[in-house]
């Protein structure tokens, strides 16, 4: 799906949410009652997330979704689906035969759609149009699924990204709050971030081999920057904090924060959470994205591939 050279990533993230989840959207709401859709759903959407980024199949898939502002997991998009397909049927006009078979199944055998539709919605706690609903419009019931499936989600997905700590913990870096893919559409931003905002959101989600032992890769716990060949046992703190490569980059992106944290781990998170409007975003997305290009070359000059 993603070819191995840069890309504008916000872009391809909403083209993934619009188009290809919009397509999977038609007949979603019947298949989601199947007892195995929710281990398909959800990892179909870990793959999408783990291809648009690069990584490897075997990589933390929640925290990838999570830099892709992608809250909803697959089997989550597809119990929205059957709670708005539901408040759809309780709105037609009594009387009309759809709505009639909708009730008629509603009492019928519990195999039936209706029945476990609705168990599916209970096991999820989200309330069913008729629950009290009433008077409520289409829109305003939708803005409660959405919400009560985001908490959901939240809480299941801080479990699977709590033993997440390279570059940082991921719980530190990503919030509910306002994220980089999202905020920089909204701002006025150069083509050269938009692209090199892969590289920012590779960089965070902990993708980038920036150690080695020897010019090859290693999982030994303490490894040489590849860009300097000192020892460095947390390389992304070292490259950002302390690697003398770097230090034009970094006075450039430092003079544009203000009152920046003393201590190696807390600037680290600073720097990696800053917004679109603030200052030093841009300067910290170029790096990035030039750190990112200098660790391609060396490993494509030490014969590993592939490179994303």
């Amino acid at each position: 799906m993603v070819e191995p050279f840069p890309f504008c990533l916000p872009n391809r993230s909403l083209l993934i949410e619009g188009k290809v989840n919009g397509t999977l959207a038609f007949g979603r709401w019947l298949h989601a009652i199947d007892e195995e859709a929710a281990p398909i759903l959800d990892r179909l959407c870990g793959e999408w997330a783990l291809n648009l980024l690069g990584a490897a199949p075997w990589r933390n898939c929640t925290v990838a979704w999570w830099e892709l502002v992608w809250r909803l997991s697959g089997m989550a998009r597809a119990v929205k689906d059957v709670a708005l397909r539901r408040a759809k049927l309780w709105l037609l006009p009594e009387g009309g035969f759809y709505r009639d078979f909708f009730l008629r199944g509603s009492q019928g055998p519990p195999s039936g759609w209706p029945c476990t539709s609705l168990l599916l919605l209970r096991s999820w706690h989200i309330p069913d149009f008729f629950d009290g609903f009433w008077g409520m419009s289409y829109n305003a019931y939708k803005r409660v699924v959405t919400q009560r499936l985001l908490d959901v989600c939240a809480h299941r997905d801080m479990q699977a990204k709590a033993g997440h700590y390279i570059p940082l913990s991921h719980l530190a870096l990503c919030s509910d709050g306002p994220c980089a893919l999202v905020e920089v559409l909204r701002v006025n931003t150069s083509w050269g971030n938009l692209v090199a905002l892969r590289s920012w959101t590779r960089f965070r989600a902990g993708l980038l081999l920036l150690s080695c032992k020897g010019g090859r890769r290693s999982r030994a716990s303490v490894q040489c920057c590849i860009f300097r060949g000192a020892f460095a046992g947390a390389p992304y703190q070292h490259v950002i904090v302390y690697c003398p490569v770097w230090d034009e980059y970094r006075t450039k992106a430092v003079e544009a924060f203000r009152n920046l944290p003393v201590r190696a781990v807390e600037r680290l998170q600073r720097l990696l959470t800053v917004l679109p409007g603030e200052e030093g975003f841009s300067k910290m997305v170029e790096w990035i994205g030039v750190i990112d290009t200098s660790r391609r070359q060396f490993w494509r000059d030490h014969g590993v591939t592939p490179i994303f």
